[in-house]
């Protein structure tokens, strides 16, 4: 018997929901809005993605606050397709790569071989060392994969995705970061059974 596929929204400001469960490229999945204790609506995953991760509910164009339990959660780095997988970016791609196609393969691009700050360009070689498959081959050495829009320690590891974080001078919300807490509290409980 298939499991009914469901992303859970919290706030109707909401601009991307959380996936139940894995969605693959092409799959629809319900959509659960919490305020009103029903499914309403139904999505199409134009990528993959993961179990609890971010999914776009709508449309969100480059520069637009993405929105999760009500809360800005970080900026569009790229326009964002409504059923695309969403997820935290170190870097502005170059425009001979594409984020989702990347974001099929893994999240991961490799590790910082040094400090990257935002604002450097990041080459593969120089100061990244590739693992995403897509730029590991002998003809990616030294070529610019894109441009930091946060700061990665030397050994942390650089995401590739479609969200930046808010600009620091907004602060981080307490109450959005207790909203989360409780939430996955409510999911590790087992209270909720999520499969």
């Amino acid at each position: 018997m298939l499991r009914e596929k469901l992303v859970h929204i919290v706030d109707p400001k909401d601009n991307v929901g959380t996936a139940l469960s894995k969605i693959e490229k092409g799959e629809t999945a319900a959509l659960f809005k919490e305020w009103a204790l029903r499914k309403e609506g139904m999505i199409k995953a134009i990528s993959s993605v993961p179990k609890w991760y971010k999914v776009s509910i709508k449309d969100i164009p480059e520069g637009e606050k993405v929105i999760k339990f009500g809360y800005a959660i970080g900026t569009a780095a790229v326009d964002i397709k409504v059923g695309s997988v969403v997820h935290l970016t170190h870097v502005i791609l170059t425009g001979s790569l594409d984020v989702l196609e990347l974001m099929e393969e893994g999240f991961e691009l490799g590790i910082a071989k040094r400090a990257i700050l935002r604002g450097d360009i990041i080459r593969v070689g120089e100061n990244l060392i590739a693992t995403h498959p897509s730029i590991r081959e002998k003809k990616w050495s030294g070529k610019k994969v894109g441009i930091a829009v946060a700061d990665v320690a030397q050994g942390g590891v650089v995401m590739v995705g479609n969200l930046m974080d808010l600009p620091l001078k907004l602060g981080w919300n307490e109450k959005y970061a207790r909203i989360v807490s409780e939430f996955y509290k409510l999911i590790r409980s087992g209270y909720v059974q999520m499969s």
